[in-house]
């Protein structure tokens, strides 16, 4: 799923080809991992997680992506529920006890080795495992499979457009699956990718957007009301094309404010609504629908498509009428997992998540 020729830019301007760094990767994982393992893999916004990311996606290795800056005594919770064969760690993250033996380095991260991992069957449809929360270490974690990711990547990179041309940039942590959509969806078509740990609250974030001309900005409703506070919209930033927000619902003022601006910028401006339960994104608002549809999520995504249920299970078929917002594509998740046993699963959802929120949708097709 991934286009070779996609680049990767880090500090001072590098520009890394990721067919070359993870030819360095694939073959430093296929030095000691001879078979598809469970590894857990505490990731940051570096080239070396990312080059890592794809390399364990090309070799069949199933990752827990967890953010490399969790409360330690999450972390150890995990690890102790799944024992994992490996741990991939910062270099700086050292001061971890993990109660695993230091086993390699590669450039940036530590190897940790299990004396004694106990393995189940994988799955094999599973790619990667995921937190039911991105920012907490709850040991729930959320099986998403490799079809899951690949529809997920092929439907946002049709209606956001996207070609070789872009350059996204890494403000959201990549453990968390509106992150690590970003990083899917701009790799499977071959774009640029400015690597970095910088947030939008760093003067060295904007520059760095500006000197890589980045195309886009994504972020959470946190980063958008952030936005406002920077005055961002007395920036100059000429190269942004798009932006994208989702995570949670942003309030209807501050979305009229963004797309007044986007307008005038001639920026468009998406408004998304996903859980990590579906690899990401579920549906989005077409930018020039913003005003007329003032807070509605717009439209399942392609190759997805939304109902609405009653407390009967019944479906929905008239308009204006609330009920349970259920998705059906091939970017469901494969299910959850409270223990090492669940992850030789199959898929238990046939494709199709109840997202637990209130939905109505209006004469013309456009849910709210």
């Amino acid at each position: 799923m991934f286009n070779l020729n996609s680049i990767l830019i880090g500090k001072n301007g590098h520009n890394f080809l990721l067919k070359n760094i993870i030819e360095e990767s694939d073959l430093f994982i296929n030095s000691f991992l001879k078979k598809r393992e469970l590894i857990f893999f505490l990731c940051n916004n570096t080239i070396d997680s990312i080059s890592l990311y794809v390399s364990f996606i090309n070799k069949g290795v199933v990752p827990i992506l967890i953010n490399s800056d969790l409360e330690k005594s999450l972390i150890r919770d995990i690890i102790e529920k799944y024992n994992p064969s490996f741990i991939f760690t910062p270099i700086t993250n050292q001061n971890y006890d993990f109660k695993y033996a230091e086993f390699l380095t590669y450039n940036s991260f530590l190897v940790l080795k299990s004396a004694n991992s106990f393995q189940i069957e994988l799955n094999s449809e599973l790619a990667i495992l995921l937190s039911s929360s991105g920012s907490t270490g709850s040991p729930k974690l959320i099986r998403i499979s490799y079809k899951n990711l690949l529809s997920n990547a092929i439907s946002i990179s049709n209606y956001l457009n996207l070609n070789s041309d872009e350059i996204a940039i890494t403000n959201l942590p990549m453990n968390y699956s509106y992150g690590l959509s970003i990083i899917n969806s701009h790799l499977y078509v071959g774009a640029k990718i400015v690597v970095t740990e910088k947030s939008v609250i760093q003067r060295d974030f904007w520059e760095l957007v500006k000197i890589n001309n980045v195309t886009s900005l994504s972020g959470v409703p946190y980063t958008y009301e952030i936005l406002k506070k920077l005055r961002f919209f007395k920036m100059d930033l000429p190269s942004i094309t798009y932006m994208t927000q989702a995570g949670g619902k942003l309030s209807n003022s501050i979305i009229e404010e963004f797309a007044n601006h986007c307008r005038n910028k001639n920026i468009d401006f998406f408004i998304m609504y996903g859980q990590t339960e579906g690899t990401a994104r579920l549906s989005y608002l077409n930018p020039n629908k913003i005003s007329e549809k003032l807070g509605s999520i717009g439209k399942a995504i392609p190759g997805g498509e939304f109902r609405l249920i009653n407390n009967n299970n019944e479906t929905i078929d008239s308009s204006k009428i609330e009920g349970e917002l259920v998705y059906k594509g091939e970017n469901v998740m494969l299910g959850y997992a409270n223990e090492i046993s669940h992850l030789s699963k199959a898929s238990e959802l046939n494709k199709t998540l109840y997202t637990g929120d209130l939905a109505y949708r209006d004469e013309e097709g456009f849910f709210f």
